[in-house]
This record gives structure tokens, C-alpha cells and sequence, in this order.
């Protein structure tokens, strides 16, 4: 199994590019692609799924989900010894990642990557990430909600005491357009 690690730093959070679902009849294999411009996460739902990715093989079985490089080469190691099936979602993020060997080395290099993240962050939406995170009027729940980090303590030493208790509403009574962080 995959076993590097890739450190991404938020706001703003990686966007949904595209989905599907692919079957492999015994004998078939994974398409060839490079260079996709997205990261690739495949879900392996059922059989054996041989992927390489830059020299690297590993072969894949139910319940595995590796997450490909955006700027790597994949494809098709072997042909599928049974029936497989994957689902696919492809995603993408602003610039500020790095692919580690392991969490020990993504916490050494976090000074650089931050560095780099804000610099990105300005250079996309002409704020840093404390700003972006400060310009909404959302609270701090709010916001933990929207990016999946569900412990608001996290963000307590951000924002001012006023802005620690949830909006009135839920994030299901706003409009469908509303409900995702501003970009």
C-alpha cells in the first residue's frame, strides 16, 4: 500500500474537480495517464487493482484508498486477476503541498510549506490565510463545519470572544450558494 504521506495546509480547503466509477472485468487494468493536473483518489471497492506511480507498484484490494500525485505518472501495473471495482474522485488544491515519507517529515518541513501557502493565498485571493479566515462573519463553528475540522477550539485564539457562538442559522436554511466558504 501507498505509504507516503501528503500534507496539504488550509484555508483555502482542496476543490472537488470530478467523480466516477470504473469496473474491470478479469484481464483489464488501469488506464495509463500522466501528468492529470489533479490529485487522484481511488477507492477500491472490490478485487485487486495493480497501480504504479513513478516506478512505484503497489497492488490494491478492497477497502484501500491511495491518493495519486496531480504531477505524477499512473497507470496499470498488471491486469486484474478477478472482477474489480474503484471509485474515483479527482480533486485539487491552491498550490500548498508536499508529499512526505511520513508525519514526522511533514511536521519538520511545516515552516516552508506555510511559507509557501501564503504566498499562494496572496497571490490567488490578495489576502493571507489569517485574513481569509477573519473576513467572514461566520463563527468559529461555522467554520469548522465548513472545512471538516470539527473542534472549534482550534480556532478559538483566531477570532474575537464575539465570534465564538454559532450564527442563528444552520447551514441548511441558507441558500445552496451560501453554504461554502467564499473563494
Amino acid at each position: 500500500m501507498i505509504s507516503h504521506v501528503l500534507h496539504f495546509v488550509t484555508p483555502p480547503i482542496p476543490y472537488f474537480v470530478d467523480c466516477g466509477r470504473a469496473t474491470y472485468p478479469v484481464g483489464e487494468s488501469h488506464i495509463s495517464r500522466s501528468n492529470i493536473g489533479a490529485f487522484d483518489l481511488i477507492v477500491v471497492v472490490e478485487g485487486n487493482l495493480s497501480i504504479d506511480e513513478n516506478d512505484k507498484e503497489w497492488t490494491l484490494t478492497a477497502g484501500d484508498a491511495p491518493t495519486l500525485r496531480p504531477d505524477a505518472d499512473h497507470y496499470g501495473a498488471a491486469s486484474c486477476p478477478v472482477h474489480t471495482e474503484i471509485f474515483w474522485i479527482h480533486f485539487q488544491t491552491y498550490d500548498s503541498w508536499r508529499e512526505c515519507a511520513n508525519m514526522d517529515e511533514c511536521l519538520d518541513s511545516e515552516t516552508h510549506l506555510l511559507q509557501k501557502h501564503t504566498k499562494s493565498m496572496l497571490k490567488v485571493y490578495g489576502m493571507t490565510p489569517m485574513e481569509f479566515l477573519l473576513q467572514t462573519p461566520w463563527s468559529i463553528a461555522r467554520i469548522s463545519e465548513e472545512i471538516g475540522f470539527h473542534h472549534a477550539s482550534h480556532f478559538r485564539p483566531v477570532f474575537p470572544e464575539e465570534r465564538a457562538f454559532p450564527l442563528p442559522c444552520s447551514a441548511k436554511s441558507l441558500p445552496i450558494h451560501a453554504r461554502s466558504l467564499p473563494i
